[in-house]
C-alpha cells in the first residue's frame, strides 16, 4: 500500500497532478495564431478549442467528486489520466478545426480528476492554515505551468518550422509521467473504512446539501468570479499581446509567464498572512486589491493610453491580489464539510472552470482583441466578486477558520 510520502514531496507531487489540465492549456497558447492559419478557420473558432476543454474540466469535476468520495482517490484519477492521454493523442492527429474542438473536449473531461483528487487528499490530511500552507505550496508547483508551457510551448512551435501538432505530442509524455506518478506515489487518503455506506446516489445527494448552503455558494462565486476574470485575460491574452502589441511568440510567452509568476508567488504568502490577519480579510484585502488596481488600468486604458509598460505592471498588481482571494475563499469554504471533501472541492473547482469557460465563450463571441476589452472583462468579473464578498464574508465565523 503506497504510505504518505511527506508533507512537500506530497505537495510537489499532487502539484504535477493538478497541473495537467492548465498545462494542456497554457503551452497551446502561443500556436493559437498558428492553429488558426493552419486549419483554414477564425480567431473564434480556435478560441473555442479552449472552451470546449475548459467547459468539459469544469463539468466533469462534479462527476470525479462523486467517484472519489465513493470509491476512493486513486482510481478515478488514474481513470481520469488515462482519458486524458488517449485524447491527447487524438487532439495531435486532428485533422479540423471541429475534430481538434471535438477531442478537447473530451481531453477536458479526463484533465479534471487531477484537480479534484488533489485538492481532497489535501483536506483528508489536512485542515485550517496547514491545509493553506499546503494548497499555497501545491500552487508554487501549479505556477511551473503558466510560467513554462507557453514558453515551451512558443519554441516547439518555433523549432518544428510551426508545426503545432508537437505540442501535443509533448503533453502526452507529460500525460505518461502523470500516471506513473500517481500509480507509485499518491497514496489511498480515503481507504475502504472511511467509505463505508458511501453510494454514488448518496454521493450526488451530497450536491444538494452543497448548493443549499449559501455560505459554500457564496465562497464558490467569490472564487469563480475571480476565475472568470482570469480566463478573460487566457483567451485573449495570444491575440493582445501578439496581435495588437505585435509582440513575438517568444515575447508573449514571457509576459504570460511574467504575469502567472507574480499570481503564484504571491499565493505563497497566504499562509503568513492568513496566521495574522485571518482567511476571511484576507478575501477583502485581496478583492479590494484587484478591483482597484485593475479599474485604475481600466481608466487608464479609457481614457489616456494603452501602453505595454503601465499595462503589465497594473496586470500584475490585480493578479497579485487574486492569489490572495482564489485558494483563501477554496480553503474556507472546504472547512465546514470534512467529509464531503471530494464533493466540496468539486463543486467548487466545477463551479470555477464553468464560470471561465463562460467568460472565455463571451470573448471569443465578442472578438476581444484588444486591451481595453480585455481589462473590461476581467474588471466587470471583479465587481461581482466584491459584491458577493461583501454579502459572504461577514457571515464566515473567522474563529472556526483560523483555528491551528
Amino acid at each position: 500500500m503506497t504510505k504518505n510520502p511527506g508533507f512537500y514531496t506530497l505537495g510537489l507531487i499532487l502539484g504535477i497532478m493538478t497541473a495537467i489540465g492548465p498545462f494542456a492549456i497554457d503551452m497551446y497558447l502561443p500556436s493559437l495564431p498558428t492553429i488558426t492559419e493552419h486549419l483554414h478557420t477564425t480567431e473564434g473558432q480556435t478560441q473555442l478549442t479552449l472552451v470546449a476543454f475548459s467547459f468539459a474540466m469544469g463539468m466533469s469535476q462534479l462527476f470525479y467528486g462523486a467517484l472519489s468520495d465513493t470509491y476512493g482517490r486513486r482510481k478515478p484519477l488514474l481513470i481520469g489520466l488515462s482519458i486524458f492521454t488517449i485524447c491527447t493523442i487524438a487532439c495531435a492527429l486532428a485533422s479540423s478545426i471541429e475534430a481538434l474542438i471535438a477531442f478537447r473536449f473530451f481531453q477536458g473531461m479526463g484533465a479534471a480528476a487531477g484537480s479534484v483528487t488533489a485538492y481532497a487528499i489535501v483536506r483528508d490530511f489536512y485542515t485550517g492554515t496547514q491545509a493553506t500552507k499546503l494548497i499555497s505550496f501545491l500552487m508554487l508547483v501549479f505556477s511551473v505551468s503558466p510560467i513554462l508551457a507557453p514558453i515551451a510551448g512558443s519554441f516547439i512551435v518555433s523549432i518544428s518550422q510551426g508545426e503545432w501538432r508537437w505540442i501535443f505530442w509533448t503533453i502526452t509524455v507529460i500525460a505518461a509521467i502523470d500516471i506513473c506518478l500517481a500509480y507509485f506515489f499518491i497514496p489511498e487518503s480515503r481507504p475502504a473504512e472511511k467509505r463505508q455506506g458511501a453510494t454514488l446516489t448518496k454521493a450526488f445527494k451530497n450536491f444538494g446539501i452543497l448548493i443549499k448552503d449559501p455560505h459554500i455558494i457564496g465562497l464558490a462565486l467569490i472564487g469563480a468570479c475571480n476565475i472568470a476574470a482570469f480566463f478573460c485575460f487566457l483567451f485573449t491574452s495570444s491575440f493582445v499581446f501578439q496581435g495588437y502589441y505585435h509582440q513575438s511568440s517568444s515575447h508573449y510567452a514571457l509576459l504570460f509567464g511574467l504575469n502567472a509568476a507574480t499570481f503564484f508567488l504571491s499565493a505563497q504568502l497566504n499562509s503568513f498572512l492568513g496566521k495574522r490577519v485571518g482567511l476571511p480579510n484576507l478575501v477583502r484585502i485581496g478583492m479590494s486589491g484587484s478591483v482597484t488596481a485593475l479599474g485604475i488600468l481600466w481608466i487608464y486604458l479609457h481614457f489616456l493610453g494603452e501602453n505595454l509598460y503601465v499595462f503589465m505592471p497594473l496586470l500584475m498588481l490585480g493578479s497579485m491580489c487574486m492569489a490572495w482571494t482564489i485558494p483563501t475563499s477554496t480553503v474556507i469554504a472546504m472547512e465546514k464539510y470534512g467529509q464531503l471533501a471530494a464533493s466540496t472541492s468539486s463543486l467548487i473547482g466545477s463551479c470555477q472552470i464553468i464560470m471561465g469557460s463562460i467568460a472565455g465563450a463571451i470573448m471569443s463571441h465578442l472578438h476581444a482583441q484588444t486591451p481595453h476589452t480585455l481589462i473590461s472583462g476581467m474588471v466587470s468579473w471583479l465587481i461581482i466578486a466584491f459584491l458577493i464578498m461583501l454579502w459572504v464574508i461577514p457571515k464566515v465565523k473567522k474563529a472556526k477558520i483560523i483555528a491551528q
